[in-house]
């Protein structure tokens, strides 16, 4: 096998901060690699120096026959390298064909554009990875799954000779993943390397020929994925032993459920029936466009409910507002944390407190920033957040802090009764996954309630005493304590 790409020795270093330090490893013509590690690891800085985004303090890169300190992005791109990130790198303005599209025309320097070319190539690229969506549909309008789908059909139309995908299934469900593993294994029949980078064990096992992992910006260990099994790859990756996942079972103190669903109706579900009791965290499963996610947004005052009855603490209620819910106790951790959930360009402090920032004020009305730096360093600590200051702006973090900031905002409100979650631990590796869903298990056992919408399996396992099956806007089955093992939710999944 040819070698495609070398990093020698390449290290790293922001402003006295080592983010790399002396790291080397090499890439084959048709050859599978992960590269593993904890949020923090290198793994974004090493894949932003090869793309050209970044240039290395010290080391080289050699992409081919060329050898560089660094190469600038358009030669990187020139030299066959495409990089599918975590953001997607979509322009929210333009339609799916000229997303796609763009960097065809803009490397042919065309003056004129073809609009009948532009849907050719489009389709050409979605008809690669089997994915059917209007061309029309600007990227502001896509889901996340759709905007991950629709960045990794444009990287798959270039001349690629190395694929590097940054988290590429975070927002995918089981079926589009099986779906992008099945590209990945045609890529490789064509000879173009794929550098995968993920925190899901079973994946990484699942398409790797060899695994890389950094820690602390140095590369700890590098083996066939054949030698390791899925306790090593988290040891690996996380120092931390694996736990075996074992149902959680539930003991209702409370008859009465804090909230409940009887027959509601939005605009995308029908005839939704659940209960949730205080301490319980309930999980809502189901593919894409199932539903879940307008369930989630319905409970929270986001989508107005047409039909049924909706009762909080006994209570028949509405939801008209989102300002509603939350005076009522309940709190939201949307899907999308970048654009949803944080003020990235604010600090780590004011993105923290944004949901209590105007109820703290001191005895003449004006705002109480003593107590909320108290409530700032509480949280900081309780969530393990890891921040040299507070004061940066929450884009300085890691994801899986970046997380630790979104869910510390809703736990610091006084009265908060119900989280709902939607897919909390996207994106974050296996320690800090690990650290969130302790928080969740111990405020359960405080008696908060937990809405939990996810497609990780061993989430829904490690966490939910109850999990609705959600297809086609309705609730498909209900399973319960000891019914809820990996095979189970496989299954119900997976029917028609």
């Amino acid at each position: 096998m040819l070698p495609l790409l070398q990093v020698s020795n390449v290290s790293k270093n922001f402003d006295g901060l080592q983010a790399l330090s002396d790291v080397s490893f090499t890439i084959y013509e048709g050859e599978r690699v992960s590269l593993v590690g904890e949020n923090g690891s290198g793994k974004s800085t090493i894949i932003k120096i090869i793309s050209g985004i970044l240039e290395p303090t010290s080391g080289s890169i050699t992409i081919g026959s060329k050898t560089k300190n660094s190469f600038t992005a358009k030669e990187s791109m020139k030299s066959g390298v495409q990089v599918i990130y975590q953001d997607f790198s979509l322009y929210p303005n333009l339609t799916v064909k000229e997303n796609i599209a763009s960097n065809y025309f803009l490397s042919k320097n065309s003056f004129f554009i073809s609009y009948k070319k532009m849907n050719e190539i489009a389709l050409k690229a979605l008809k690669k990875i089997n994915l059917d969506i209007s061309l029309e549909k600007l990227g502001s309008e896509l889901t996340i799954a759709e905007r991950q789908l629709v960045a990794i059909a444009k990287a798959l139309l270039e001349d690629a000779k190395i694929i590097i995908m940054d988290e590429a299934t975070t927002a995918l469900t089981q079926k589009e993943i099986k779906n992008l593993l099945r590209i990945i294994e045609d890529l490789q029949k064509q000879g173009i390397a794929v550098l995968f980078v993920s925190h899901k064990v079973d994946e990484i096992q699942a398409v790797s020929d060899r695994c890389i992992f950094l820690k602390n910006g140095k590369k700890t260990v590098e083996k066939s994925t054949s030698e390791l099994d899925h306790k090593s790859i988290v040891k690996h990756m996380s120092g931390l032993d694996y736990k075996d996942i074992t149902p959680v079972l539930f003991e209702y103190k409370d008859n009465t459920p804090i909230l409940e669903y009887r027959n509601v109706k939005t605009k995308n579900v029908n005839n939704i029936s659940f209960s949730i009791h205080k301490g319980e965290v309930v999980g809502f499963c189901g593919l894409l466009g199932s539903g879940r996610s307008e369930i989630a947004l319905s409970m929270f005052g986001c989508k107005p409910i047409l039909d049924g009855d909706v009762f909080f603490n006994s209570e028949k209620v509405t939801f008209k507002s989102i300002s509603d819910a939350m005076n009522m106790g309940i709190g939201y951790v949307a899907e999308d944390r970048l654009t949803e959930s944080l003020f990235l360009d604010k600090s780590i402090g004011l993105n923290m407190t944004s949901t209590v920032y105007s109820e703290q004020t001191d005895a003449l009305g004006f705002i109480d920033h003593g107590k909320l730096n108290e409530l700032v360093s509480e949280w900081v600590e309780n969530l393990s957040i890891k921040a040299s200051s507070v004061n940066l702006p929450v884009s300085s973090l890691s994801g899986g802090n970046q997380q630790r900031v979104v869910i510390s905002k809703w736990l610091m409100r006084e009265g908060l009764k119900v989280l709902i979650l939607n897919r909390p631990t996207v994106g974050v590796d296996v320690k800090a996954k690990q650290e969130i869903n302790d928080v969740i298990t111990k405020l359960a056992e405080n008696e908060m309630a937990f809405a939990l919408i996810s497609d990780d399996l061993p989430e829904i396992l490690n966490l939910c005493n109850k999990v609705y099956f959600v297809k086609n806007g309705a609730i498909s089955n209900c399973i319960e304590g000891r019914e809820i093992t990996l095979n189970r939710l496989t299954e119900e999944l997976n029917k028609d």
